[in-house]
């Protein structure tokens, strides 16, 4: 989505690459999410940083925030 693009600009792409490629994976460590962001999944990138993502169908997942401080 536009705004996972705006959200990764000036971080590392090879660490956001890495975690995305680990989606859907079980190395991944998803989980669910609450509050704001309910019904949603987060992937870690580093030891703060969280990608914000859903699967719209059982092929395809949806990027939708990026998140490099654990605070959402």
């Amino acid at each position: 989505t536009k705004k996972f693009e705006k959200a990764i600009r000036k971080h590392d792409p090879t660490e956001i690459r890495r975690a995305i490629d680990k989606i859907g994976t079980s190395s991944g460590h998803e989980h669910k999410l609450r509050g704001e962001y309910k019904g949603e999944m987060a992937i870690r990138t580093s030891r703060g940083g969280r990608i914000i993502f859903h699967y719209q169908d059982s092929n395809t997942i949806v990027l939708d925030d990026y998140k490099p401080a654990h605070n959402y």
